[in-house]
C-alpha cells in the first residue's frame, strides 16, 4: 500500500481578527502557543491560547475566542464543525519550550505549574478523511483542514456565531472580524 501526501486547502484558512480598535493577538516576537489545559480552565477545554485582550478556547465542539478582555467590552466568536466528530482526538503539536504555571489563591490545590504549550493543535478526522489544525501564522490565528487522499472536502461545514462580518480575500482566505 503506497501513502499518500496530504491535501491542504488553501481556501479553507481563516484568519480571526480583532476590531482596528482592539488589540491585535500576537505580535511576531511573540509567537501564537496553545497551552494544554490541566485544570486551568472548564473541563471542556482541552487546549488554551492567550494573548493580548484575547483568550482562545479549543473545544470538542471548535473554538471560542473571547474579545472581552478589552476596554470597550470586545467580543465573543464561536466557530464550530456541524456534522463534526465533537469526540475527534484533539492534541499539541510542535511542542514548545515555553512552560506556564498558574498559581493563584492560597490553595495549593489549585495551582497548575509546569502547564506544557504547543505551536499548532491538530483534531484528528474531525470528518472522516480530514484533519483540522489550528496554528499561529505572524501573529494571526489560523486554521487549515488537511484532507487525505480520497476523503471529501464536501463534508467540511464551518457555523460562526458573534461575528459582525465575515469575507473572503483575494486569495480565498477566510476573513472573520468581531463587533
Amino acid at each position: 500500500m503506497r501513502t499518500m501526501p496530504f491535501l491542504y486547502l488553501a481556501a479553507s484558512a481563516a484568519v480571526f481578527a480583532a476590531p482596528p480598535s482592539q488589540p491585535q493577538m500576537s505580535t511576531p516576537r511573540q509567537p501564537l502557543r496553545f497551552e494544554a489545559n490541566q485544570g486551568q480552565a472548564d473541563s471542556r477545554v482541552r487546549f488554551l491560547s492567550h494573548g493580548p485582550g484575547y483568550t482562545l478556547l479549543l473545544t470538542g465542539e471548535g473554538a471560542t475566542l473571547d474579545l472581552r478582555q478589552t476596554a470597550d467590552g470586545g467580543a465573543v466568536l464561536r466557530m464550530t464543525l456541524p456534522g463534526g466528530d465533537q469526540a475527534a482526538p484533539i492534541s499539541g503539536e510542535d511542542r514548545s519550550q515555553v512552560r506556564t504555571s498558574y498559581f493563584l489563591g492560597k490553595d495549593p490545590a489549585k495551582w497548575h505549574s509546569d502547564v506544557p504549550s504547543y505551536q499548532k493543535v491538530r483534531y484528528r478526522s474531525v470528518y472522516p478523511g480530514i484533519d483540522l489544525v489550528f496554528y499561529g501564522n505572524d501573529g494571526q490565528l489560523e486554521y487549515d483542514f488537511v484532507v487525505a487522499p480520497g476523503a471529501d472536502p464536501g463534508r467540511i461545514a464551518l457555523a460562526f456565531e458573534g461575528a459582525e462580518k465575515l469575507e473572503l480575500d483575494a486569495e480565498g482566505t477566510l476573513l472573520v472580524q468581531a463587533p
